[in-house]
């Protein structure tokens, strides 16, 4: 990684709070958030776009995209691999990978991101998160007493919350009301040393 996590972190917040204010600038944004519509012809709900952009056709717009876009440009690669480097809607809603070979075993996933908008998620989209190694993993939800589910959650141990060492979860509750990305409400844990816990604070 070029950048440490908390650069990470602050760089990913940043487009999504810029993807947030070009796209609210529509004047159908913020009832088609409040109502729970979709982006027209798409399954991309209008208040996952400041992540997901508007679908497969416009990508770009997103945060997530544009966040790939300024790492990759970063780290001095070039501009061309954005596509190469990202993966929307397959096994995850969004995974960023490093920038080697997969043939050669030199390709994984550095971050990933799954947006769902039914707080009935919550769980099996965090056993899924679990279930890959990656170091910087992101939830969007909506939010439902989401604190309180997460820790009866990981202090089960029959759901084994535990993960690898230097792993940061970020589980970011959705609004219904549309605003900017950085004001969320958010949960947080790092995995420190390999087979800990998670703990959300």
């Amino acid at each position: 990684m070029i950048w440490s996590s908390e650069e990470v972190h602050r760089q990913l917040i940043r487009a999504l709070d810029d993807a947030f204010d070009n796209l609210s600038r529509d004047p159908l944004f913020s009832d088609s958030w409040l109502n729970w519509l979709t982006v027209s012809g798409t399954k991309t709900q209008v208040r996952q776009t400041p992540m997901l952009g508007k679908g497969a056709g416009g990508r770009d717009v997103g945060g997530f995209f544009t966040f790939a876009a300024k790492y990759i440009e970063a780290e001095g690669s070039p501009k061309h691999a954005v596509d190469a480097r990202c993966s929307f809607e397959r096994y995850q809603d969004f995974a960023f990978y490093t920038g080697g070979n997969w043939e050669d075993g030199h390709k994984f996933p550095i971050l990933i991101a799954e947006c769902e908008s039914s707080s009935g998620e919550l769980l099996g989209e965090l056993a899924g998160l679990i279930s890959v190694r990656c170091p910087h993993k992101y939830l969007f939800i909506d939010g439902r007493d989401t604190l309180a589910r997460l820790d009866a959650y990981c202090n089960d141990s029959a759901k084994q919350a535990y993960d690898w060492g230097r792993t940061i979860y970020h589980v970011i509750e959705i609004p219904n009301t549309p605003s900017r990305s950085s004001t969320w409400q958010a949960y947080v844990t790092t995995v420190n040393n390999t087979g800990d816990q998670l703990r959300f604070r």
